[in-house]
């Protein structure tokens, strides 16, 4: 009776393992069958680790501005500078060296006359949040404030030249429909005690920023 019992199940085990050697030829057969197929190459080509992303600009400066030539520009940076006591191009030059620590990967000024409302444009290559920024300055003693009118040229200039970002800076401050008109444009803006902290931040640099007395020969050098 064992015998016969031993025998029945060497048979079952025998039956068993030859079904399992046959389920898993099928399985690969079909897997095979699978990986043939021209939707299965898309599918796992999507899986393979290609190339890093492209920046989502390059430096190319194909648009109509007339870009100066700033390279090589540098001048001793110094505690306690007033900003209203430099002039309009250096001022400009403090902003590209901000912009430059601040992570941009280049920084271009425009020429005068043909900036349409741009002074500066800056270049951030990283993917997908990156882009071409326009930049107004305004270099303005404090109690002139920037009103709503370089709000809405910096906002067409940029939009015929295809820019991602708008932004205006100043050494005063904005007016409030200038911030509501900046609101609801999407233009950001930085006033003078924020440009003041950016310079503490990335240059690590104490400036001020003091009016000229009224009156003066300089009271009404704003740009």
């Amino acid at each position: 009776m064992n015998v016969v019992v031993s025998q029945v199940v060497s048979i079952v085990v025998m039956v068993v393992g030859m079904s399992l050697v046959i389920a898993v030829a099928l399985l690969l057969k079909r897997t095979m069958d699978w990986f043939s197929r021209s939707d299965a190459r898309i599918l796992l080509d999507s899986w393979k680790v290609g190339p890093p992303l492209e920046p989502v600009i390059d430096r190319q400066w194909d648009d109509d501005l007339q870009y100066a030539d700033s390279e090589g520009f540098a001048f001793e940076l110094s505690d306690g500078w007033n900003l209203l006591d430099l002039d309009p191009w250096q001022f400009e030059q403090l902003v590209r060296m901000l912009l430059k620590a601040m992570g941009f990967a280049e920084v271009r000024l425009t020429r005068v006359g043909g900036d349409g409302g741009i002074d500066l444009v800056a270049v951030n290559e990283a993917p997908v949040l990156g882009g071409k920024v326009a930049i107004q300055v305004k270099r303005y003693a404090l109690h002139r404030k920037v009103d709503v009118r370089p709000i809405r040229e910096i906002v067409g200039s940029a939009q015929r030249r295809n820019f991602t970002k708008q932004v205006v800076m100043t050494t005063s401050d904005f007016t409030a429909p200038a911030r509501d008109e900046a609101a609801r444009l999407s233009v950001e803006l930085y006033n003078g005690q924020h440009l003041l902290w950016l310079f503490r931040k990335h240059l690590q640099r104490d400036f001020v920023i003091v009016s000229p007395v009224p009156g003066s020969s300089e009271s009404s050098t704003d740009y």
